[in-house]
């Protein structure tokens, strides 16, 4: 037998009792001799970690870190209780309510910091009180239908960049999105109800755009704070051809018929005149605008509202026009710089406590008037150096 021959008896009698074990074992022959095929990298399906009940509701767990919540109706409050799939907080990497779920309870996924995904059906109209504060959500479209965010509900979501709201919104309460530091420019559609600080210490704003339908209740009062702390907020505006009850010029929101001055943005910065139909300098208008070095006043000026230029730490002078007679409470507190105030009204106007706590401030007033500011007890508190001109 030549050597040819040899060679291929030896493979034949190796493959048929290779091929007998791989049939013993149950083993292709097939894939016990496949040549050059890559590893299967797919990898398997999910598991199911754990699952339960909540209140009318019931949740899975599978090893993807998927939290899906089904059924029909409202999620409980877990505000003061623990939420039933709390001892799994750190598996969970993304929450999802199917079709029938109505609410996410109070307090849900609290300081739940490796959630950075959520998928909300649109039967959910409401995510309540702290529902996912301190999450490390990313990014949020929020479905129609939603009408209500609770207060808290996304705070302190250091991670969320990106939000789109839905027409059918109609709440955002106290706080919801305070301390949301990388969040975005966003639009806010015709709201009928916002909350104290809703937006407060969103620091990456730069600009806000509200719905050309947005209702006069909703901001009025306490449009102030809705984005106090929002160090580099340059532009307010509002969508022009609806039926608001304001309106934006320069990126200063004011009411639509600018009679009222309501919030200069904190970050805008340089100069600012103040558009010449303004009677009112709205409670908290430009609060802690510290970028901002000089702000004219319109001659129609009447009023200047609580905490209104309060921290404006840029300015090192003002101008009162002669027509104001009223400046309330804490109106210039801690403008720091503001050394010299000049106010053209020949009668002194009414001036309320804390004002113009400045070192060395100088007040100038009318040279006819010069003894009637002397003798007013409000004026002579606030400044010991008063000059006529």
């Amino acid at each position: 037998m030549n050597l040819k021959k040899t060679m291929t008896l030896n493979i034949s009698s190796i493959f048929r009792k290779a091929a007998f074990l791989c049939a013993v074992i149950g083993i292709s022959t097939l894939t016990l001799f496949s040549c050059g095929s890559d590893d299967d990298d797919t990898p398997p399906p999910p598991t199911e970690i754990a699952n339960g009940s909540a209140g009318p509701l019931t949740w899975i767990l599978m090893s993807d870190g998927v939290l899906t919540i089904s059924g029909e109706g409202k999620m409980p409050s877990y505000e003061t209780t623990t939420a039933p799939w709390d001892a799994y907080r750190s598996s969970i990497k993304k929450v999802v309510a199917e079709d029938g779920v109505a609410s996410i309870g109070k307090g849900a996924f609290k300081n739940y910091t490796n959630i950075t995904e959520m998928a909300i059906a649109q039967s959910v109209d409401s995510i309540h009180t702290s529902a996912f504060a301190g999450c490390g959500l990313t990014s949020i479209v929020f479905p129609e239908g939603m009408t209500d965010i609770g207060e808290y509900a996304f705070t302190d979501c250091t991670d969320l960049e990106d939000v789109t709201f839905p027409s059918s919104l109609l709440g955002i309460h106290e706080s919801a999105f305070a301390g949301c530091t990388s969040l975005n420019n966003f639009t806010l559609p015709a709201l009928e109800y916002m909350g104290h600080e809703a937006f407060a210490g969103c620091t990456s704003l730069t600009q806000v755009t509200f719905d050309k339908d947005i209702f006069d209740s909703s901001l009025m009062p306490g449009v102030n704070d809705f984005f106090i702390g929002c160090t580099n907020l340059q532009s307010i505006d509002v969508q022009s051809g609806g039926v608001s009850a304001y309106t934006s010029v320069d990126g200063v929101l004011l009411s639509k018929s600018k009679y009222s001055l309501l919030e200069c943005p904190a970050g805008k910065a340089g100069s600012y005149v103040v558009p010449d139909e303004v009677t009112i300098i709205w409670l908290g208008a430009f609060y802690d605008c510290s970028k901002l070095t000089s702000i004219t006043l319109p001659d129609a000026l009447e009023t200047i509202r609580i905490q209104a230029f309060m921290g404006c730490t840029g300015l090192t002078e003002i101008t009162i026009p002669a027509n104001v007679n009223y400046i309330n409470v804490e109106a210039f507190k801690d403008c720091s710089k503001l050394t010299k105030v000049t106010v053209m009204a020949t009668a002194p106007p009414s001036l309320k406590r804390d004002n113009f706590t400045a070192a060395n401030d100088v007040l100038y007033v009318p040279a006819t008037s010069l003894s009637a500011y002397q003798a007013d007890p409000d004026w002579s508190a606030a400044f010991s150096d008063i000059k006529g001109f």
